[in-house]
């Protein structure tokens, strides 16, 4: 498939993009296809032994997701012969913040990663590719919410940008035209680049003005409606774990040093809709 490309070398088109997929991790099959691919190939892919010199050659055992394509693009669906005898065969590239962020280095690796051009891959960049991806998404859908030249913060030697820290839970919304409804007037929703918020559940927000924390959660069953809301608090300070003076210190958790740093709530205002009904939020300002 990729050597009948019309850029076989691999070089960089005009946008500086390769022609190539890199990084696969969402597959898409059309199931009558996929069943017969099964049925062909009985679930055999072809495997290679992979060394990984930039992981203490670790050996492991991997395929190609090129290799699923070529068994898929030779099936025909035994459910309906009067089909093509061959499936499409095709990848779309995304940008990474909507489709891709690992976790696979510590801190150590993740630093060296980075210095020679890479991405880190750690918990913490990836933490903040959640986060930033957020960013972008409320920004799409017209809310006030700074997404770029953002200052950074070092935390175990790999950079961080500071931004606003946006949880989006799937209770939320899970595509970009479910979340655009939840802000009926996005030019009245602005977010400060030091402010956290989570949104879980059934939640509309009108007008809101966060310069702090702010937790919204909705239970199965119940609404909360923003119609008027202005926050200032002290929110959440990220603290390096490296400031710890002793070893009984929160900030020893392994789940903290393998990100560089521990959270300290200072202030934060919780709306919390436990029970079935409309919670509705009024504080004009």
């Amino acid at each position: 498939m990729l050597q009948q490309s019309s850029n076989a070398n691999g070089h960089a088109n005009t946008d500086g993009c390769s022609p190539f997929p890199y990084i696969t991790n969402t597959v898409i099959y059309r199931l009558e296809y996929y069943n017969s691919a099964l049925h062909e190939s009985k679930g055999c892919v072809p495997e290679y032994v992979h060394i990984d010199p930039g992981n203490n050659d670790t050996i492991s055992l991997m395929c190609n997701m090129e290799d699923f394509t070529k068994v898929n693009s030779i099936s025909t669906p035994i459910v309906d012969t009067t089909k093509s005898t061959k499936c499409t065969v095709g990848f779309t590239q995304m940008e990474r913040f909507v489709s891709y962020s690992a976790v696979k280095n510590n801190a150590e690796d993740g630093l060296r990663a980075l210095k020679d051009g890479g991405y880190a891959d750690t918990v913490s960049t990836a933490e903040s590719d959640i986060y930033g991806s957020n960013r972008r998404i409320l920004s799409l859908c017209g809310c006030d919410i700074k997404t770029a030249d953002l200052p950074s913060k070092t935390y175990a030697g790999i950079p961080i940008p500071v931004g606003a820290r946006v949880v989006l839970c799937p209770s939320f919304g899970t595509t970009l035209e479910e979340i655009t409804k939840r802000f009926p007037t996005p030019h009245d929703v602005t977010i400060t680049e030091t402010s956290s918020i989570v949104l879980d559940g059934d939640i509309v927000i009108h007008k809101l003005y966060l310069n702090g924390d702010l937790r919204i959660r909705a239970a199965a069953g119940a609404k909360v409606v923003i119609k008027s809301l202005s926050i200032s608090n002290d929110g959440i300070q990220y603290i390096s774990t490296s400031s710890s003076n002793n070893g009984t210190d929160v900030s020893c958790e392994e789940k903290y040093t393998v990100r560089g740093y521990y959270k300290r709530n200072e202030e934060s205002l919780v709306i919390d809709a436990p029970n079935s009904g409309v919670v509705v939020v009024n504080r004009p300002f």
